[in-house]
């Protein structure tokens, strides 16, 4: 902080949330270059000719690593100049919750179809749904409710007064 302004405890809060964030991105992919050294030697015995190879997602595991390290680092960088309280670090993580929420309700919408869809008893067979597909879709809903809610509450606060007013420099007298 700067000129002895001081910063209001929900901008530290938000911020370090970030830092956390981003370090668990960061974790999360090198565990994942770990791990898909593993992978990749399975995935080359098991691929067939005839079916394309491996699923495309196993075979683009290295880049998105390589993605999230980078929007991890970027996520860390605008953390500490949000707690620092530059103005452009706010948009910034504003936007970072914007894409999080779209991944999250989109993942969750096609969990939930992909989940109706295979299960027995769906509605692509015309009969009625069975519990085990409701029960399915009501915790895909559920789990993608508790990914999204503090997206939310994220968006609700960054772009709320006391953040805002956190962010403009101090007047002149």
């Amino acid at each position: 902080m700067s000129g002895g302004t001081r910063r209001p405890g929900v901008v530290t809060a938000i911020g370090w949330i970030f830092v956390a964030l981003a370090a668990l991105m960061i974790l999360s992919a090198a565990g994942g270059f770990a791990a898909s050294s593993i992978m990749d030697e399975a995935v080359r015995r098991e691929a067939r000719p005839q079916s394309g190879g491996a699923p495309l997602l196993l075979r683009s595991f290295q880049l998105l690593g390589a993605l999230q390290i980078l929007f991890g680092a970027l996520l860390a960088v605008s953390a500490a100049q949000f707690l620092r309280l530059r103005a452009w670090a706010r948009s910034a993580l504003e936007a970072a919750m914007w894409l999080g929420l779209a991944y999250v309700v989109g993942f969750g919408i096609y969990w939930v179809l992909g989940w109706v869809e295979m299960s027995p008893g769906s509605a692509a067979d015309g009969r009625a749904p069975d519990a085990f597909t409701l029960f399915g879709g009501i915790m895909g809903s559920l789990i993608t409710l508790v990914f999204a809610v503090p997206c939310v509450i994220l968006i609700w606060l960054l772009r709320g007064a006391v953040v805002r007013q956190a962010m403009r420099p101090p007047r002149r007298g």
